[in-house]
């Protein structure tokens, strides 16, 4: 196996793995929703166990293997002029902000509050209103990542 397709492996797996995990949160977060109680905890617990055992991993291994695929590939000179690549990095740290600053610890103020039997409060449900706006746009972000990482135009 030659280096250039290990890097691509690693880059594609790491993507596949992490961040293909993230849309079953748009089934799980409405699913805890309707559901209520300690169940829907267990659910929103769900969530961020699969953020730091499979999202967390994929947000080190694709910036590292990135990088060394612009160098591998000669993407580094004139690196403005594929602009399909630095679209895509300003997007991919666009949402891994999202999500680390905002997605996660509103997810685990509501499992806190949840667990505190808080879980029908205003406070929850502002929690909830929120995380449910930023999902959906860190799925759309990472779909437009992806079209640009796959049919790179203008490249």
């Amino acid at each position: 196996m030659s280096y250039l397709t290990l890097l691509v492996l690693l880059h594609v797996l790491s993507a596949i793995v992490g961040f293909g995990a993230t849309f079953s949160f748009g089934v799980l977060g409405p699913l805890a929703a309707k559901t209520g109680g300690p169940q829907a905890v267990g659910m929103l617990k769900g969530i961020v166990a699969i953020e730091k055992k499979l999202v967390y991993p994929a947000i080190v291994i694709q910036p590292l293997t990135g990088v060394l695929l612009i160098f591998k590939e000669g993407w580094d000179n004139s690196f403005f002029d594929h602009y399909w690549l630095w679209i895509a990095i300003v997007l991919f740290a666009t949402a891994v902000y999202i999500a680390l600053a905002i997605q996660t610890p509103t997810i685990e103020k509501m499992i806190e509050l949840g667990e505190s039997g808080q879980g029908g409060t205003p406070e929850f449900e502002a929690l909830g209103k929120k995380a449910g706006k930023f999902g959906p746009m860190l799925g759309v972000i990472l779909l437009v990542v992806i079209y640009l990482m796959v049919v790179k135009p203008g490249g």
